[in-house]
């Protein structure tokens, strides 16, 4: 699926580098929040670094998914 494009994104880069540390350290990161607060945004983000970085990564829109089988 295709990943949510940023369109506006304000004083996250010390997250973002906090959770890239994290996840390339082995460990997992769950990101939890109100609608609306960026999560989608941060995860598109710290994606597209990994990428760039030559880490794979994949995308998946949960709210799109109806019947798990299909993940």
């Amino acid at each position: 699926m295709p990943r949510v494009e940023l369109r506006i994104f304000v004083n996250r880069e010390e997250e973002i580098e906090e959770i890239i540390n994290t996840t390339v350290n082995g460990f997992n990161v769950l990101l939890i929040g109100l609608r609306g607060y960026g999560k989608s945004s941060i995860a598109s983000r710290i994606a597209r670094i990994l990428e760039e970085r030559g880490i794979k990564t994949m995308y998946i829109d949960c709210q799109r998914i109806i019947n798990p089988s299909r993940v």
